[in-house]
């Protein structure tokens, strides 16, 4: 990997010289036949229109997602290609799409389900591990990929937090279709893990309490993923308005509900 001190530099060889430049956002380029800096070009996403302003809107705080919506990275400059240094995390909830079984099976799961909500969610998050399972496959920066392909440089909490969360919407649907009155409210939540960096999970409301669903990492109590209720107990507010809790195994500081996406402007109201 390339140092932290690096990722701005860019380095252009001319002849048997190389030229350095330096940039104020994370850059990345390819080379062309002479070793020359190609132009980073605008990916398309999957609605084949490119992720620009134009085309896109950024939309603040979304817990819920919609076909079509992109998770892109915390640095990423809506319109900017050469910020986009990992993938372009994409919903798609078409029948081509590995998103699609994963929200038939949830669905077909509520419509059948005779236990509690916390009973549903459990099995809805089994569904996710099982169609998710913790293997990274290598993809280009700056591709818009759709749900359930990784990168290997780019972590995976955003790609399975955002397939539970479609899946829990989609289990809703499934509720209503069998006429029951249960509805579960999640919500996708960023933040922070303690020990580590920035991690993505679900929260959901249960009448005992919020329910951390965090289908990336791992409880070595339970040999598991970790899920447990927030402790009231453990809850810290810091200075920047981050609450810090204790759920499961782990500690986790969330930055916020929901996180931010570049959503198609013919879905924006």
């Amino acid at each position: 990997g390339v140092p932290q001190h690096q990722k701005n530099l860019i380095f252009v060889r001319q002849g048997d010289k190389v030229k350095v430049e330096y940039t104020r956002s994370p850059v990345r380029v390819g080379r062309g036949r002479r070793g020359e800096a190609k132009k980073v070009e605008i990916p398309k996403g999957i609605n084949g229109r490119p992720v620009d302003q134009a085309n896109y809107r950024e939309v603040q705080n979304a817990g819920q997602f919609k076909h079509g919506d992109i998770l892109p990275g915390s640095a990423f400059v809506l319109g900017d290609a050469r910020t986009y240094n990992r993938e372009l995390l994409s919903v798609n909830t078409g029948k081509s799409s590995s998103l699609y079984k994963l929200r038939q099976a949830a669905r077909r799961l509520a419509q059948s389900h005779q236990g509690t909500k916390k009973e549903l969610v459990d099995k809805i998050a089994d569904l996710v591990e099982q169609a998710y399972p913790s293997q990274k496959d290598n993809h280009k920066a700056a591709e818009a990929m759709t749900i359930g392909h990784f990168i290997v440089n780019g972590g995976c909490c955003r790609h399975r937090s955002a397939a539970l969360q479609m899946a829990l919407q989609s289990a809703n649907s499934g509720l209503r279709q069998a006429g029951s009155l249960m509805r579960i409210n999640s919500q996708y939540t960023r933040g922070r893990l303690g020990g580590a960096g920035n991690h993505a999970w679900v929260e959901v409301k249960l009448s005992r309490g919020n329910y951390v669903v965090d289908p990336n990492a791992n409880n070595p109590k339970t040999g598991k993923k970790n899920r447990g209720f927030m402790e009231d107990s453990l809850q810290l507010k810091s200075k920047e308005g981050e609450i810090m809790f204790g759920a499961g195994y782990h500690l986790y500081i969330r930055g916020g509900y929901g996180t931010t996406v570049w959503r198609p402007k013919s879905l924006v109201k």
